[in-house]
């Protein structure tokens, strides 16, 4: 089900912008003049993407670093391990990151349609 989530304009090359879809919070990025929708969520420990960069289709979380494909919302490079040293050597904190979630999007009329009914990232992967 493809849900309206905003104008076509709102959202300049190599920018994205955060919106809640139903239950969902989504992301849509312009990268070489098409739109690409994924999870709002990183892979690792779930900060918002949207307050990170978008360089090329690559997003970068603000919080780790960890990177992601928009296109494909592949995990492309985990975060980066400096301050986890600070817990008991037991409970250190989990690099694990997973993929994230894609969306298909498509424009009508000058706006922006996200189907959100079934994501396109499997997030079956972790690095």
């Amino acid at each position: 089900m493809f849900v309206d989530v905003g104008s076509e304009d709102e959202i300049a090359e190599g920018g994205m912008v955060s919106f809640k879809v139903g239950g969902d919070d989504v992301v849509v990025a312009r990268y070489a003049g098409k739109l690409y929708a994924f999870g709002r969520g990183c892979g690792h420990e779930g900060a918002r993407l949207d307050r990170g960069t978008v360089n090329g289709r690559i997003v970068t979380c603000p919080l780790h670093f960890a990177q992601f494909d928009i296109v494909t919302g592949e995990a492309l490079l985990g975060p980066a391990d400096r301050n986890y040293g600070r817990g008991p050597p037991d409970r250190g904190r989990s690099l694990e990151t997973h993929d994230i979630p894609t969306f298909k999007v498509k424009v009508e009329n000058g706006r922006v349609m996200v189907d959100i009914e079934k994501g396109l990232g499997s997030q079956e992967n972790v690095r």
